[in-house]
């Protein structure tokens, strides 16, 4: 039963390496699209990203760069959709007690709570999406990150904004680029 309910609840996630498996030129153009968004904006001049020359990056900020965790979902309604996240495990190593970085968002728990009581009070509830909503809110001034994209997905990027290219270093045999972030991004803990 448990299942069932997060089956209909929750869409079908997976890296983007098992998503190209799956889904190919579905899941290429899902990302595309999302790293499009990180590069522009959800709206335009309102970019999420931007480059950074990786070599002009203070070695203790380079101890605090995020990974960027790539996912591909498949919707229930048979659409493939890709999410760019930043891996905020580093974080725990240097934030403070009561220091973060999150956006303010509702809990899961707070949106379960929600729909039971509107269930039982027989409410009919309405939801809708605005794309790209919380990728608008501005970065805190004092705040400073910078996330890298490793691999065919750093290559992406540069087919994105091919001013990236300049900015790509070879690491342990990886591709890496290196981007600050300027805008609040999602986060996952991996």
């Amino acid at each position: 039963m448990l299942s069932a309910c997060v089956n209909t609840c929750f869409a079908q996630q997976m890296s983007v390496k098992k998503g190209f498996k799956e889904f190919g030129e579905r899941a290429i153009a899902a990302v595309m699209k999302e790293l499009i968004q990180l590069d522009q904006g959800p709206v335009p001049g309102k970019p999420v990203v931007t480059e950074i020359n990786p070599d002009t990056i203070p070695e203790v900020e380079k101890k605090k760069v995020l990974d960027a965790v790539n996912l591909i979902e498949l919707k229930r309604d048979g659409r493939v959709k890709a999410r760019s996240c930043a891996n905020r495990s580093k974080q725990r190593m240097y934030l403070k007690e009561y220091d973060t970085v999150a956006s303010p968002t509702v809990s899961l728990g707070g949106i379960f709570t929600t729909l039971l009581i509107g269930a039982h009070e027989g409410r009919q509830i309405t939801s809708f999406d605005v794309p790209g909503a919380f990728l608008l809110a501005e970065m805190a001034e004092d705040k400073l990150l910078f996330l890298t994209m490793t691999g065919k997905i750093a290559e992406m990027m540069c087919e994105v904004n091919p001013a990236y290219e300049k900015h790509l270093r070879e690491v342990k045999g990886k591709t890496i680029l290196y981007m600050k972030v300027i805008r609040v991004i999602y986060t996952t803990t991996v």
